[in-house]
């Protein structure tokens, strides 16, 4: 399979004063360009790991500290949104701990729902199945 790359180019353009003939140099800057996205993603995930580890370390219960960490999630990813559930062992509960973007009101009412089965169509009933083992 044929994937597309981005390929970043370089134009300068110069002319001495008056004088239609210039000088152009064109380059590929592409190797520069991507040292420079590699460098801006560690320092967003750095930014990321260091909010988390505020939020867990800071004053509150450990649900603020959570939802400290759902709000920088989706802040620092990006994302639409982030949850972080618990599961209750004993009514096989799921239990919503932490909610922030754009679906965190949906879910409020609703803080807990039943494990749903491995071999069931949710992802998350058979990586909680998978985690547990």
């Amino acid at each position: 399979m044929h994937t597309m790359e981005r390929t970043w180019i370089s134009v300068l353009w110069a002319s001495l004063r008056g004088s239609v003939p210039g000088f152009a140099n064109i380059g590929d800057i592409t190797t520069t360009k991507r040292v420079e996205e590699a460098l801006a993603e560690r320092v967003r995930l750095t930014a990321l790991a260091a909010d988390i580890g505020t939020a867990l370390s800071g004053e509150g219960t450990l649900r603020e500290g959570l939802q400290r960490c759902t709000e920088a999630l989706v802040q620092h990813l990006n994302a639409a949104f982030a949850r972080i559930w618990t599961l209750n062992e004993r009514p096989q509960l799921l239990e919503l701990e932490a909610n922030a973007g754009i679906y965190a009101g949906t879910l409020a009412a609703r803080g807990s729902s039943p494990l749903p089965r491995a071999d069931s169509c949710s992802s998350l009933g058979g990586y909680c199945t998978l985690r547990r083992a």
